[in-house]
């Protein structure tokens, strides 16, 4: 049961392998996002300050990726559409640049030329950075569905981890956020 398991994750803090007590304390911070809304505040790199307080009512999507994983730059294309084609009908996407500081041009070059229209998340740490260990995204791409009031409802194909290979077809997140948005 999820009880016992955020249980045993809790105890799992408390033991003496430091590696151990990093893995729990990620793990609870799932759990953490699927009991309350999730909350961040950053100012994009377009200079826009976003609130996902603001996004309350609209499902969200949170995508971690990074310009130095072909990977995660390819899932854009079918990420744009998808947004596009659902956005009036009340669903957000958030970009999370995995990118450290020395790709910033990199990544400033990528937003423009892929013409993004979301807001990136970008602090300069890469995988260090203080938000991927929030929803345990230890690697790109991941993708975290919000539903309207902020919780945490799903990661991508029913992974526990979000993660996109490139194998997933886009279909299998599209008919995840159709379902969120209550659209047939």
């Amino acid at each position: 049961s999820m009880d016992r398991a955020e249980a045993h994750l809790r105890k799992l803090t408390e033991n003496t392998e430091k590696t151990v007590q990093a893995m729990a304390r990620e793990e609870l911070n799932l759990f953490e996002s699927k009991k309350t809304p999730f909350a961040l505040k950053f100012t994009g790199l377009d200079g826009k300050p976003v609130d996902f307080e603001q996004l309350r009512g609209k499902v969200v999507g949170v995508y971690f990726w990074s310009t130095t994983n072909s990977t995660s730059t390819k899932k854009i294309e079918p990420l744009k559409r998808i947004h596009s084609t659902y956005r009036k009908r009340g669903f957000e996407m958030v970009g999370v640049s995995y990118d450290t500081e020395a790709d910033r041009a990199k990544l400033i070059k990528t937003i423009k030329d892929s013409r993004l229209p979301w807001p990136i998340y970008f602090d300069g740490k890469g995988a260090k950075g203080e938000l991927a260990p929030r929803l345990n995204a230890t690697s790109v791409p991941r993708l975290y569905l919000f539903d309207q009031k902020g919780i945490l409802q799903t990661t991508v194909a029913g992974s526990p981890v979000a993660r996109l290979t490139a194998d997933i077809p886009d279909s299998q997140f599209e008919s995840t956020i159709k379902k969120l948005l209550g659209v047939k």
